[in-house]
């Protein structure tokens, strides 16, 4: 018999990097946003300050130790390290995950969040997110190298298999680890971003191969709230509660001083808790244990309004309560350490042990209610088959849509397929699936450097032109590479392919979104 484990996110950016110092200053740490803090208005609790003066660096074994001393004691099963692999080997923050890795006598139960996204000032237009605006450098002062990239600082890429198997291979020795989080021996590991990622299915099907071959079942594999037509290689669905801004918090909120967004922390949760699962989908609940992001945006951030240890314990228990009852064996607390943006449960000087002691008295409250087995489903996967299915079909759609999308900004941009196919060394390729986007990659690589040599299609005898054709049946004359345009189908055509040739085969998504 399971038990509910409550996990709680983790924020590995409590220690120097290069990156850090050249982004935001010599020296800079989570905790100098949180301790460069100033109160907005009457009563604003700011800065937090640790208990003790406890301002830790990650880097030394004596913080570990401490955080999972304190997690142990207080009901906190795991901690959730934050992810940051951008591809190419590109890591941030890695350093913690990595030396408690070859700290065995740790006893700290772990997991992973990749939180794929690009880095970015503030100031960019590429949409994308920064850590701390209010250390945001102006744009006439900033780096060369970033001013020249329009504000982007770390870029986010998948990649190809390469990229991908090389991930794996840095990932492997994390999941082989005792203290790594499973579910039915497959290691829990949670996209933060999941729905951005084009590559994800054909990307977790190397990922299994590989763990499978290393003894381990698959990974089980969460998405961080998810939509309806979100993936259905994704396992769960986690409802990773923050601050944010925006519509989503409208009912909730109103305008403070300045511009901040003061929540109502009971509405809000009230609100939560009478939300309706998505059908077919298992699904984690979060709970936030309060939000203040003004130490990271100042006048620009959010506070959770009415919140206290109190509060946190009651609407903890009734998410523990109604999470037991689907049959769920985890539960989400948005965050350990997350100081810069009010979400922690580590002790500070106004509440001591507060929160750490309501989380505990929730789960002694509640965890001897019922019994949760693995084989329990709760009410929200009727009818799941069906609407399976339907996720699955709105997920083709809008991946369809996405690459169309992304290919008409390539193209005002400037932007080819063949640029990116000559950094690889394909000049002669062949296309696999000559309809409406296998033609006009032909069309866009006209008069480039890299020639299509012929086209693959099943129904060959359908497709007019000149383009020599051929189907699976037929021996493939050889060529550089094959480009897959049916992309929803890439998975069993590129099984189908690989049966014909050892030459490399690429999605047209890769071509488009890497490009």
């Amino acid at each position: 018999m399971d038990r509910i484990k409550t996990v709680a996110m983790y924020l590995p950016q409590f220690h120097r990097t290069k990156e850090n110092d050249a982004w935001w200053g010599e020296g800079f740490t989570e905790w100098t946003a949180v301790q460069a803090a100033k109160p907005l208005y009457p009563g604003h609790v700011q800065p937090r300050k640790p208990l003790d003066g406890n301002y830790y660096d990650l880097t030394e074994k004596r913080a570990l130790e401490w955080q999972a001393g304190l997690a142990a004691k207080y009901g906190v099963d795991c901690l959730c390290f934050y992810h940051y692999w951008f591809g190419n080997e590109k890591l941030l923050l890695e350093r913690p995950a990595e030396n408690l890795l070859a700290w065995k006598d740790v006893a700290m139960p772990f997991c992973f969040c990749w939180a794929t996204g690009t880095w970015a000032r503030t100031w960019s237009n590429c949409g994308n997110w920064s850590w701390t605006p209010r250390f945001d450098k102006k744009r006439e002062d900033d780096l060369e190298a970033v001013r020249k990239r329009q504000g982007i600082l770390v870029e986010q890429v998948f990649g190809g298999r390469e990229d991908w198997e090389r991930h794996i291979d840095y990932l492997l020795p994390f999941f082989k680890d005792d203290r790594y989080l499973k579910l039915d021996g497959k290691p829990v590991f949670v996209f933060y971003g999941a729905e951005s990622v084009y590559c994800l299915e054909e990307m977790l099907e190397l990922w299994n191969g590989r763990l499978r071959e290393a003894g381990i079942p698959g990974l089980y594999v969460a998405g961080v709230n998810l939509s309806m037509s979100a993936s259905a290689a994704l396992d769960a669905d986690i409802r990773l509660r923050n601050g944010g801004r925006g519509a989503a918090l409208a009912p909730y909120a109103r305008r403070g001083p300045e511009d901040l967004w003061m929540v109502d922390y009971d509405r809000l949760w009230q609100g939560y808790l009478a939300e309706k699962r998505i059908p077919g989908r298992r699904t984690y609940d979060c709970i936030t244990v309060a939000y203040d992001d003004t130490p990271r945006r100042g006048g620009q951030g959010t506070v959770y309004e009415g919140v206290s240890p109190e509060k946190f314990g009651q609407y903890y228990q009734a998410m523990l309560r109604r999470s037991l009852a689907e049959g769920n064996r985890l539960i989400f607390i948005n965050a350990w350490n997350e100081w810069g943006e009010g979400m922690y449960l580590e002790p500070d000087e106004q509440n001591g042990y507060a929160y750490l002691a309501a989380l505990r008295a929730a789960q002694k409250a509640v965890t001897s209610e019922m019994p949760v087995t693995a084989e329990e489903k709760g009410p929200f996967l009727v009818q799941e088959a069906y609407m399976q299915q339907l996720s699955r079909t709105a997920y083709k759609n809008k991946r369809e849509v996405r690459l169309l999308l992304r290919w008409m900004q390539q193209r005002e941009q400037g932007k080819h397929p063949d640029a990116y196919l000559l950094q690889k060394g394909y000049r002669r390729i062949a296309i696999y699936g000559m309809a409406m986007k296998g033609e006009r990659l032909r069309n866009e690589l006209e008069g480039t450097e890299v020639k299509v040599i012929y086209g693959v299609d099943r129904a060959k005898n359908a497709v007019t032109g000149d383009l020599p054709m051929y189907d699976l049946q037929d021996d493939l004359p050889p060529v550089d590479a094959i480009v897959v345009s049916v992309i929803t189908e890439f998975l069993p055509i590129y099984r189908n392919l690989r049966k014909k040739t050892d030459v490399p085969i690429l999605s047209l998504e890769e071509l488009i979104f890497e490009g």
